[in-house]
C-alpha cells in the first residue's frame, strides 16, 4: 500500500497505515502552518518503529505543481489512498483543490 496524507497535524491515519503495512507513507501539512511539521516529526519520533516506512514533506496542496513534484517523487505508478484532514480552511480554496484520476 502507497499512501499519501495531505493536512496530517497529528498524522493519526498515516501511522495507522503504516502500522497496518503500507510500504510508505507521505505526511504532509502546509508550510505556512508553522506549527505542524514539527508536530509531525515529534509523532513519529514517538512511533520510531514505524519510521523507516514515512516521510514528511511540507506541501503547498493549493499550488499544482507542488503536488504534482511530490506525487512524481514518491508515487510515480500508483498511490492507493489519499487522506486529507482539514485541509479547506476557506470556501474559495475549496473550488481549486481537484485530484484527478488515471481516468481522466
Amino acid at each position: 500500500m502507497l499512501n499519501f496524507q495531505i493536512g496530517a497535524g497529528t498524522s493519526l491515519p498515516g501511522l495507522v497505515a503504516a502500522k497496518i503495512g503500507a510500504q510508505t507513507v507521505v505526511l504532509c501539512d502546509n508550510p505556512q502552518v508553522d506549527q505542524w511539521l514539527p508536530l509531525i516529526r515529534q509523532t513519529l519520533s514517538a512511533n520510531n518503529m514505524i519510521a523507516d516506512r514515512i516521510r514528511i514533506e511540507s506541501l503547498d496542496w493549493y499550488a499544482e505543481k507542488s503536488v504534482k513534484d511530490l506525487i512524481e517523487k514518491y508515487f510515480p505508478t500508483n498511490i492507493d489512498f489519499i487522506f486529507g484532514s482539514d485541509i479547506f480552511f476557506h470556501k474559495k480554496g475549496s473550488n481549486r483543490f481537484r485530484i484527478k484520476t488515471k481516468n481522466e
